[in-house]
């Protein structure tokens, strides 16, 4: 009844089957045999397969299996986003005991490969009533390619996984750890002593899209950590449209509250036009009425920078950014003498644009610049100083 519930498919040689009592429901069987391409569906919480072969030595009490396949499928619904997870290779060696609990399994020198992820696996399962069964795994992996991250990270919340998908544009990542113990039931494990949830690993060369109308963050490398509720990456290496990105920040809190926050924040230093280029790229630039579009740099700076980017509900974006010049020089308007060894901080948020006391010289002589977002979304700014004679009428004949 079991096998009719299981629909198998596939070819199986040198099979020695015997059993007492009903074949429905024997007493006791053994089963002994190699298969080649087999295929069944779920039951009793062993997941769904394609493309198996191997050997097999089993009871009613429990047995082993040896896998060595090419082009297998496995399904893992509610486990990982994709259902069907397909691997190049994959071999194991799966022991199984059949008690009064339920089910346990052993797996052991488990490696797959696949063009997305290589590495091994080991651990325990068992079949638990009322809960999705208890698991003991440990897993490292060389190699996993970055834009197929959302693919192997396990019970994501469908909102992570479409952000991650979306915002995962190129990379790879190396050097992977996971550990997954306890009762799934109590998954992600708020409690140490119910069960432990982890992923470690390194990434480089990645793009990451945070968020819609954005530039994006490109060429990242550093550690990426999944552990209980929480997501965090820190990339002391990166850049953002050409500017050199430094002690970069991004985690998420709790990934599984259903009001997942995304908190970035990092320092870039470049030339002071990039910075320009990503305000202008950015919609801060709608919140200051295109301000800085006119503005002409030279020079560098430092952009401290932070967000806070709510994953359901991104146009509710918040900003804080702080941009430092050192010896620039700018020109608001061409028909204006451009200010030169401009000093001072320029702030930004999601509703403005401030600076004060910004010191430069401008017209031969020491001049102060002042900026301010008014009401009305216009930017306001105002210049104290003096000016020499001679550059005024320069100014004039012009």
């Amino acid at each position: 009844r079991q096998l009719a519930q299981i629909e198998p498919r596939g070819s199986v040689f040198d099979l020695k089957l015997s059993w007492t009592g009903d074949p429905d429901r024997p007493e006791q069987y053994s089963m002994r045999g190699r298969f080649a391409n087999l295929g069944a569906r779920a039951l009793h919480g062993v997941p769904a397969f394609a493309g198996l072969s191997g050997q097999l030595d089993g009871n009613e009490k429990g047995g082993n299996l040896s896998l060595g396949a090419k082009s297998a499928t496995i399904e893992l619904p509610g486990i990982l986003p994709d259902e069907k997870v397909h691997f190049d290779t994959l071999t194991a060696q799966v022991g199984w005991l059949q008690g009064k609990e339920g089910l346990a399994l052993k797996f052991s020198n488990v490696a797959i490969a696949n063009r997305d992820i290589a590495g091994t696996l080991s651990g325990t399962f068992a079949t638990k009533s009322g809960s999705p069964g208890v698991i003991d795994l440990s897993g490292s992996f060389s190699r996993l390619d970055g834009a197929s991250t959302y693919r192997y990270i396990p019970r994501l919340p469908e909102s992570v996984r479409n952000y991650l998908k979306s915002g995962v544009q190129a990379g790879h990542a190396y050097d992977i750890w996971l550990r997954l113990k306890g009762d799934l039931v109590h998954f992600p494990f708020d409690d140490p002593n119910q069960g432990s949830f982890q992923v470690t690993g390194k990434v480089s060369g990645v793009d990451f899209k945070y968020a819609d109308g954005w530039p994006g963050l490109t060429g990242v490398s550093g550690e990426l950590v999944f552990e209980g509720r929480q997501m965090r990456i820190s990339a002391p290496k990166g850049a953002v449209l050409g500017a050199r990105v430094v002690n970069a920040k991004a985690s998420i809190a709790d990934l599984f509250n259903r009001n997942e926050v995304l908190n970035v924040e990092g320092q870039a230093e470049g030339a002071t036009a990039e910075f320009l280029r990503f305000v202008d790229s950015s919609p801060v630039t709608g919140f200051i009425d295109g301000y800085t579009s006119g503005l002409r740099a030279a020079g560098n700076a430092r952009l401290q920078l932070k967000l806070e980017l709510p994953i359901r509900r991104l146009p509710q974006t918040k900003v804080a950014g702080s941009l430092q010049l050192t010896g620039n020089q700018i020109v608001m308007d061409p028909d204006i003498p451009a200010f030169s060894q401009v000093n001072g901080r320029l702030d930004f948020t999601e509703s403005g644009i401030s600076a004060r006391n910004v010191a430069s010289q401008f017209l031969g002589g020491p001049t102060v610049v002042s900026v301010a977002t008014l009401a009305d979304g216009a930017v306001s700014v105002s210049a104290q100083g003096t000016a020499t004679v001679a550059a005024v009428r320069r100014l004039v004949d012009l």
